[in-house]
Order: C-alpha cells, then sequence, then structure tokens
C-alpha cells in the first residue's frame, strides 16, 4: 500500500433543488428510502447485515478470493485500531451504502477530513450516496452538506429523503439534481450558501479531461483559503481525464495523494489539494 505526499440511462431530471433544514428529532442512518418520523434503527439493520468488522469486506465463497483477501483483511484490522471512528464510517459506507471507494483509501481521506473540522462541504457525483454518507459522518454535526448529481437513481424526492436520512440531525442537507456543468447549478449552489464558503469539495462527477476541469472551474473559487479539493480516481491507467488533470493541478498547489496500490481493483486513488 502506497499513500504519497504524507447505470443506468440517462434521467432527465432538469435542476430540481431540494434543500432540507436540520430536522427537530435524531434521525438514524438507512440505506432504505425512510419515514423521517419513523426513522429505522442502525442496530437493527447491523442485525441484518453484520457487524461492520475488517472481515466485512472479506464475503465467504471462493476459497482463492478469500486466500488473496487475507493481506486486505490483517490491514482493515490495523485500521480499525488506529481510529475505530474512521474503520467504521468507512465500512457501513461501502458495504451498506454502496460507496466506490476503496477502503483503506476512504479510511484515510477520512481521517484527514475529520482533522480538518470540516462545516461545509459539496460532492459532486454522488450516485447512490455512499460516500455523501460517509462525509456527513465526518464533518461537523451541525454543518451543511450539498449533493450534485445529474443522473439521480431514484426519483428527486426519493433521493432527497435518502440523503436526508444519511446526514447527522442538525446538518443541513442541499441536493441539486442537474448537470453540474449548468449555470443554473452553479447558481443554485451559491444561492444555498448565501455568501458562505466551503470547506470541501469533493469532485467524483465528470471524468473526462473537460468535464474535470469544468467542474474544477466553476466550483473551486467556492471554496475557503486553506479548504480542500478533493478529486476521485486520480491513479486511473488511462490518459487524460481525472488523472491527468491531478498531475498537473499537484504541481502548482499543496496536495496529498492517497493511493492503495497493493490491493485491487487498482486505478482509483483519492487526492487532495490544499488552496492557498
Amino acid at each position: 500500500m502506497m499513500f504519497s505526499a504524507l447505470g443506468i440511462g440517462r434521467q432527465d431530471f432538469g435542476a430540481d433543488t431540494t434543500t432540507i433544514p436540520p430536522v427537530a428529532s435524531p434521525l438514524r442512518y438507512s440505506d432504505a428510502l425512510v419515514n423521517p418520523e419513523h426513522p429505522p434503527d442502525l442496530d437493527a439493520h447491523e442485525a441484518r447485515w453484520g457487524r461492520c468488522t475488517p472481515q466485512a469486506l472479506v464475503a465467504p465463497g471462493d476459497a482463492r478470493k478469500v486466500l488473496r483477501r487475507i493481506p486486505l483483511a490483517a490491514r482493515l484490522a490495523v485500521a480499525a485500531i488506529r481510529d475505530p471512528t474512521a474503520f467504521r464510517t468507512t465500512m457501513v459506507a461501502i458495504r451498506r451504502y454502496g460507496a466506490l471507494q476503496k477502503p483503506l483509501e476512504l479510511f484515510e481521506y477520512l481521517r484527514v477530513v475529520r482533522r480538518q473540522r470540516v462545516v461545509r462541504f459539496m460532492e459532486i457525483g454522488t450516485l447512490w450516496g455512499g460516500t455523501f454518507f460517509a462525509h456527513c459522518a465526518s464533518t461537523a454535526p451541525d454543518g451543511h452538506a450539498i449533493a450534485i448529481d445529474a443522473f439521480p437513481q431514484e426519483s428527486a424526492d426519493a433521493m432527497s429523503a435518502r440523503y436526508r436520512a444519511f446526514a447527522q440531525p442538525a446538518q443541513r442537507v442541499t441536493c441539486v439534481w442537474g448537470d453540474s456543468h449548468a449555470d443554473e447549478t452553479k447558481h443554485a449552489v451559491a444561492t444555498a450558501l448565501d455568501g458562505a464558503a466551503l470547506d470541501l469539495l469533493f469532485l467524483d462527477g465528470d471524468h473526462s479531461s473537460e468535464g474535470a476541469a469544468r467542474d474544477y472551474e466553476m466550483y473551486a473559487p467556492l471554496v475557503r483559503s486553506g479548504g480542500m479539493i478533493a478529486f476521485h480516481d486520480i491513479d486511473a491507467a488511462h490518459e487524460g481525464g481525472v488523472p491527468a488533470l491531478w498531475r498537473s493541478l499537484r504541481e502548482r498547489h499543496r496536495s496529498l495523494d492517497i493511493v492503495d496500490r497493493r490491493h485491487a481493483p487498482h486505478g482509483l486513488g483519492i487526492g487532495i489539494l490544499f488552496k492557498e
């Protein structure tokens, strides 16, 4: 492992923006649509899906597959001892909520996020919301969480309800279901922020060279000085796209690469720029 420097078809929902204030009574996390007045219990879900342990990502079955994953399970066991909170958040995000992340990369990334005391964050390219859940769990309990995605996996209202359930009770949640490159989307974000700056911007949307650069150019100015701009998939083998943009930016900014090259799948990685 190396930590350097430290489907469905398109649906046209337009730019549907939902801002949900903090809730009066505590919500608990759910991997299904919820009734905010009767949220499901996390302990009940763990009884169904299993506790969040290092073995949780090593499913029984193919003996050869299990043997190949023993080193990963060992690394995860060490991670659980080093930082139980970040470890548990990582396991829930990936195993229960489908975050498309490598566990050791997400674990190290969340440890950085927690140290930075993030209050306001925005994630572009949220898919099912696994990484969004991890961000909510690792940022200020009374902060502001903003999600942008052009392809919500369910109806806009259903996805907004899902994301509200992912957040902590006192967090404000803004969901913008539209193209991140559209002026309407940028306007919706500016309106939601109301003059405040982001502490963290996480880019995992359009992975083309032009699209990734456009997201960076449009939304990096909204990040405060000293804040973080993170990119997913910085270590892909192909030319262009996010890896090329990352290589260009890291030469000009203080940065951190979080890349696990020991365990499959390869070619992901998270990069963090620290805005000056």
